[in-house]
């Protein structure tokens, strides 16, 4: 018997072959996109891993840099690495005008830390604008190609080796240096890698460290051209005006009183505790008779103000804490004297503040002064008023003077 055999006819075919072409039409991109986006993912791990590197080797002290108006930038060969630090795409690790690679570094002078970034540019014509770590992010499209403006750096000249507006996360101006280095081929360093011209640790390391630390400045000018009677300025979140500035120091008034449950200055709107409120201690210890103790003697005005007053303890945990949280290096705190209020302009004839800054008269800040007067009244200032009471009776909160070095005022 025979069989009746049928394959399959043209059209068939063809139908087939072009069913196939439209499948891979659409799967082919899908593939190559998944396999570019992975490769992305890998380079961002492999930049992550140089990054963290460098971070080590600062932290070790193989590198210093303490200007904060340069840009530090590592060639990737003077970098060791355990593993990896391939690159998916092309040759990045070439030292020729065509393709680069550059871990970047950055001291922030206002935090005391370091920036740490990212740019290159690869043989395969992907490339990264200076990036911050931060925003480093291998799902953000960070990794592109066609950056025909991505030139390599040249060290000492301006950072703007790309438009400045592609410095993303680093303070870049006009005067900002690009301070590239170079790599040597004296010696190795990890994996065969070449050492670095600066990479070493100088022997002026902790010379700078200390100086670093030493030339740290916990306050900014934040009002004023410069540190004179009625700037203000700001001391990690606390906030003063300048009194007066003799030589180097600088006296402060607290824009606030300061709340007993932080130590800090308070808000407005924050009630005060019952501790605040007493300046003065006992009568006994201030009054002998009708005069002040043989301490203080009978010449008028006198500061009275001490540990005896009821406001120290307070005082003395602000102190505290200007100095351990805030970061000042040393700070004097005591009580505005009744000499300070008349040269700001406070009037005792009349009672009032009327020709003294706002700041002084701040309606919603009463205070108390740390001295007597020649007719033995303490003075307080309370809703812009100027009154007073005996020394013997209870007082306004304490609102303090703080007297700094200059040098500790960024201007």
């Amino acid at each position: 018997m025979k069989k009746n055999q049928k394959g399959f006819t043209l059209i068939e075919l063809l139908a087939v072959i072009v069913i196939l072409a439209l499948i891979m039409m659409i799967a082919i991109p899908s593939v190559t996109r998944y396999i570019t986006q992975s490769r992305v993912k890998t380079v961002t791990k492999t930049m992550d891993s140089y990054i963290t590197a460098v971070v080590q080797e600062v932290n070790d002290g193989d590198y210093h840099f303490s200007d904060s108006t340069k840009v530090y930038a590592i060639p990737i060969e003077c970098v060791s690495l355990e593993k990896g630090g391939t690159n998916p795409f092309g040759e990045w690790m070439q030292a020729n005008d065509n393709y680069w690679a550059y871990v970047l570094v950055q001291y922030d002078n206002v935090n005391y830390n370091y920036k740490y970034g990212f740019t290159f540019k690869d043989s395969a014509g992907y490339g990264m604008y200076p990036t911050v770590s931060a925003n480093i992010d291998e799902n953000s499209n960070q990794v592109k190609t066609g950056y025909d403006d991505l030139t390599k750096p040249e060290s000492g000249k301006a950072v703007e080796f790309v438009p400045s507006d592609k410095w993303n996360g680093f303070d870049i101006t006009s005067d900002t240096e690009l301070i590239v280095l170079e790599a040597t081929s004296e010696g190795q360093k990890g994996n065969g890698q070449t050492t670095c011209t600066l990479c070493q640790k100088g022997d002026n390391y902790e010379q700078v460290e200390e100086e670093k630390l030493a030339n740290r400045k916990a306050c900014n000018l934040i009002e004023g051209a410069s540190v004179a009677l009625g700037s203000r300025i700001e001391c990690g979140g606390e906030y003063f005006h300048v009194i007066s500035v003799t030589g180097n120091s600088v006296k402060m008034f607290a824009d606030e009183a300061i709340n007993s449950n932080t130590g800090k200055q308070r808000v407005d709107g924050e009630s005060y505790s019952s501790m605040e409120k007493p300046y003065l201690a006992t009568s006994t210890y201030w009054l002998s008779g009708s005069s002040l103790k043989t301490k203080y003697g009978t010449s008028y005005p006198a500061y009275v103000y001490d540990s005896n007053s009821s406001s120290y303890p307070l005082i003395n945990t602000y102190k505290t804490y200007l100095l351990e949280t805030v970061g000042l290096k040393d700070a004097e705190l005591s009580l505005i004297d009744i000499k300070d209020l008349i040269n700001l302009g406070c009037s005792i004839s009349s009672n009032t503040c009327n020709s003294a800054p706002s700041w002084v008269r701040y309606e919603h800040s009463g205070y108390i002064t740390g001295s007597v007067t020649n007719d033995k009244k303490v003075y307080f200032v309370m809703a812009g008023a100027l009154t007073y009471f005996n020394y013997n009776s209870v007082g306004s909160s304490p609102r303090p003077v703080v007297v700094i070095s200059l040098d500790e005022i960024k201007v």
